[in-house]
């Protein structure tokens, strides 16, 4: 996925509506959902793997400490029903 598709992801649609995380961690939950791995997002931002992984714990505690499998699955579900126009909360 394009950079610039992932940033449209990130500011225009809902998937993080009433979280309190930072782009960055958007962006890096975002390309997790789509495959990426921490050290590819730590080369990527030019970060440690371990930072990856914390920013990484900041978003499953958002969603309520869910596991990162669950993680993909909400924000990859909450993506396709943005798609369909079907909002969930």
């Amino acid at each position: 996925m394009k950079s610039d598709e992932i940033i449209t992801l990130v500011e225009k649609c809902d998937i993080f509506d009433g979280k309190k995380l930072s782009f960055k961690q958007k962006e890096i939950a975002i390309r997790y959902v789509f495959g990426q791995t921490a050290e590819e997002l730590a080369m990527h931002f030019d970060n440690s793997t371990r930072s990856i992984w914390l920013h990484l714990d900041v978003v499953r505690n958002e969603f309520g400490n869910v596991s990162l499998s669950s993680l993909r699955t909400i924000i990859f579900m909450k993506l396709i029903c943005q798609f369909i126009n079907i909002k969930i909360r």
